[in-house]
């Protein structure tokens, strides 16, 4: 009887983990910069794939947009909370030519993409992006 539970328990775990590998995924954002400025500080924006917010500004605990010092100082900030640099690329709109930064990381849902980061300012019901 025992031998019996233990290997249902063991096959119980190795299902649990097998369903948990099959629904990790990649989550992909784009960092957007205007070289048109000369600003000492750079405002980006992120594009996380969802339209509530298709060219977000990160916020920090007080509301204000974050004013990142270079496009790497951007990509450290999301490399912090999980985020992996995968290439880059130059593309030119009326205003100059524009710097891409692809990025990923590996979640479980779509809530995870945004954890340890503020799309918009604090507001009263600080509520998520995804519901």
């Amino acid at each position: 009887m025992l031998l019996l539970l233990t290997l249902t328990l063991v096959c119980t775990g190795v299902w649990a983990q097998q369903k948990q590998i099959q629904t990790t995924y990649n989550a992909y954002c784009e960092v957007t910069i205007n070289n048109g400025g000369m600003d000492q500080f750079t405002i980006m924006t992120f594009d996380f794939g969802y339209t509530r917010y298709p060219n977000a500004l990160l916020y920090d605990e007080k509301g204000q947009p974050i004013k990142f010092r270079s496009p790497m100082d951007a990509v450290n900030y999301l490399g912090e909370r999980g985020w992996r640099l995968v290439t880059t690329y130059y593309s030119n709109d009326s205003k100059g030519q524009l710097r891409h930064y692809i990025l990923e990381k590996k979640v479980n849902n779509r809530k995870q993409m945004e954890e340890g980061l503020r799309l918009q300012p604090q507001s009263k019901s600080n509520k998520s992006v995804f519901k």
